[in-house]
């Protein structure tokens, strides 16, 4: 019985073996499926792998790009990105991509030499540029995996001699038709093939003849025949190139890279002037000297560096220019006048050796903090560091034999003369020592933090009271302190002279006295005092009487003084004055018009617009006046400073003058507001 219960029992673990295995092998088949199957795990991999492989490739050639574009930006290479790639064996001649090239190794994917599998570079239809493309073992496997680059139709590279002019006995080329000036243009000499261009590569030869010079200015002092042109980005020079000349690239306003080739060893005056975009730019070892405003106004040039032999740089060689630092080697014999004047420069090095500064060299340097002054500069002329108003000092080597410094005040050797007192000075006090015998009012004209000055006791030539400067006997004021923050002054009894630029730029002033004793007051004694309302004049006073506020001489023929901070939008001109000087409305931003009494014999006015009498000349425009301004064909000449302050007009010369961009030289415009002058036909 035990051994038919044991048989009984082996049957049933029998059965129960038997439907444990078809279980099995039922699970195993959906395992098999699911691990198998075309949505199976192990295709699911795959797909992940390949997926993932793409994303490497696609990221890979996006940083090959951006290499490229960095490269391309910088001058570095001047061929398309598909070139780009070939050069570095990334993609081969069919833009079959080489994965082991491009990311270091193989991949499931391939290298798309090796295996089926290949990912090419397409230039797409569309202005996307670049895009890479998958192309697997089936067609449906196929895939656009994306954007690399945006290079396409950035590859025109004009070296195509029809564009030049060329001059194959002198080697000299020009771009045709690019003939500006002062923004005024022949449209009918212009070639719109040629200005259109953003990119221009100029040819090493033209039929045999080697290209050696960029063409400068033609006879016509306006009219510029080198590559002058507002559309051109990027120019790109052979090695053949020894010359630029004259203007040769003047008002390429859009201008923002050109290499200077190694074999040019000479750089024309005003050769880059007005070229505003140009970021960085390279001057050859071999070119000894920078001509007169080279380049001027070039305001997104950040840095230049300047070669370790030049011998000298003339005026205005970077004036208005946007290098933040410069390192002028000791090879300069002379800093020439205006050379960094009004340009954005923050830390100058002036290396041992260098002699001189001329007048104005540093002039409205705003961002100029300090300067060291060698011990080899025997030389530093007017002006040198006027209007650098966040200067705080200028030291001097202790070896120098004609300058030293005190607090970082500049002075000759014997400290009888101060020659630049730092407009960006702390101190609010200043003490004139006992050997200074000449001061310069107008070497404080921005130095807003000083509110008094001392004299040393024992001075013989100078005195203070109150915080303003005087002679020894108080007869004339020599310098108000700037940062002085009362608003009314009663100059003393006693007084009879106030010097030239004694009040400039004392903004906190708004009415000032003068006693009967003054004889004397200079034209610019009250510049740019932009709150000035009123200037009021005593009765008994011989030389001088005002008038409203305004200064004049005692017969009212003369306006000595118009104050700045006046409110009257309109100014009548009486009868009997017979000279205006124009520059003393430049910060006039209340006068809006002016008007003359009929019986004046010098002046009339017309549309606010003061004339002369005959009105062939333009005197004065309001400052206040914002209309847009057309100058009629019966203007024949514009008057100096007649436009001084008037930083919102826009002007329209009427068709059938004889002015031209020169006729406004003097005016006050800046060479940007000329350049924005229209001119009709």
């Amino acid at each position: 019985m035990e051994k038919n219960y044991a048989k009984k029992q082996k049957g049933i673990t029998l059965i129960a073996l038997v439907v444990t295995i078809v279980i099995l092998l039922i699970l195993s088949g959906i395992s098999l499926n699911i691990v198998f199957s075309n949505n199976g795990i192990i295709t699911k991999a795959q797909e992940a792998k390949t997926l993932n492989s793409h994303s490497t490739v696609l990221e890979s050639l996006q940083i090959e790009n951006s290499s490229y574009e960095t490269e391309y930006e910088l001058g570095d290479t001047e061929v398309d990105f598909e070139t780009y790639l070939k050069n570095k064996g990334i993609i081969d001649g069919n833009s079959n991509v080489n994965i082991a090239k491009l990311v270091g190794k193989k991949t499931s994917a391939g290298n798309g030499k090796n295996h089926q599998d290949v990912y090419t570079i397409e230039v797409d239809d569309v202005e996307d540029g670049y895009r890479l493309k998958y192309y697997g073992k089936n067609e449906s496997e196929n895939k656009d995996l994306g954007i690399i680059g945006y290079k396409k139709g950035e590859t025109d590279e004009p070296s195509d001699p029809s564009i030049f002019n060329f001059n194959p006995r002198t080697g000299e080329i020009a771009l045709k038709g690019a003939m500006t000036g002062y923004g005024i243009s022949k449209d009918e000499e212009i070639n719109e093939n040629v200005t259109h261009l953003k990119k221009i590569v100029v040819p090493e030869e033209i039929d045999g003849v080697k290209v050696t010079k960029i063409g400068n200015r033609g006879q016509n002092y306006y009219e510029h025949i080198g590559f002058t042109s507002s559309y051109v980005e990027k120019i790109v020079l052979p090695n053949t190139i020894t010359e630029i000349g004259d203007d040769a690239f003047a008002s390429c306003i859009n201008l923002k890279k050109i290499n200077i080739p190694d074999s040019v060893t000479s750089i024309g005056s005003h050769a880059f002037w007005n070229c505003r975009s140009l970021e960085s730019i390279n001057i050859p070892d071999c070119c000894t000297w920078i001509n007169e405003m080279t380049f001027f106004n070039c305001k997104s040039l950040k840095s230049i560096s300047l070669p370790s032999h030049l011998l000298g740089m003339d005026r205005s060689a970077f004036e208005g220019c946007g290098v933040e630092k410069i390192i002028i080697p000791g090879s300069v014999s002379k800093i020439e006048y205006y050379a960094f004047r009004e340009s954005k420069l923050k830390y100058v090095e002036i290396e041992n050796g260098v002699k001189g500064i001329g007048d104005g060299a540093f002039y409205g340097c705003e961002d100029l903090i300090e300067v060291s002054i060698p011990e080899s500069v025997t030389s530093i002329e007017y002006n040198s560091f006027d209007e650098c108003k966040m200067l705080q000092a200028i030291n001097v080597s202790e070896n120098n034999t004609a300058y030293t410094s005190e607090n970082g005040v500049l002075m000759n050797k014997k400290k009888t003369t101060i020659k630049v007192y730092p407009s960006g000075k702390k101190e609010s006090t200043f003490t004139i020592g006992k050997n200074i015998n000449y001061v310069d009012a107008d070497l404080f004209n921005y130095c807003s933090n000083l509110q008094s000055f001392d004299v040393e006791e024992g001075n013989t030539n100078y005195s203070a009271e109150g915080g303003v400067l005087f002679n020894k006997d108080k007869t004339k004021i020599v310098r108000y302190p700037i940062g002085k923050t009362e608003s009314v002054y009663n100059v003393s009894s006693g007084v009879t002279k106030i010097d030239e630029y004694a009040f400039y730029n004392c903004n906190n002033l708004i009415e000032v006295s003068i006693p009967k004793s003054v004889t004397s007051v200079y034209y610019n004694s009250f510049y740019e005092c932009k709150k000035l309302q009123a200037i009021n004049v005593n009765d008994d006073n011989t030389a001088y009487t005002s008038e409203n506020g305004v200064l004049m001489n005692k017969n009212k023929t003369s306006i000595n003084v118009y104050p700045s901070g006046k409110k009257e939008s309109t100014y009548t001109i009486g009868k009997s004055i017979s000279y205006v000087n124009a520059y003393l409305f430049k910060y006039c931003s209340n006068l809006q018009a002016f008007n003359v009494e009929e019986e004046n014999a010098n002046y009339s006015a017309e549309d606010g617009v003061l004339f002369n009498k005959d009105k062939t000349r333009i005197e004065r425009y309001p400052v206040g006046k914002t209309d847009a301004y057309i100058i009629n064909s019966s203007i024949t000449d514009i008057g100096h400073n007649a436009f001084e302050g008037c930083n919102n007009v826009h002007i329209t010369v009427a068709a059938g003058s004889r002015l031209n961009a020169s006729s406004f030289w003097n005016s006050g415009l800046s060479d940007s507001q000329i350049a924005n002058i229209t001119f009709e036909n």
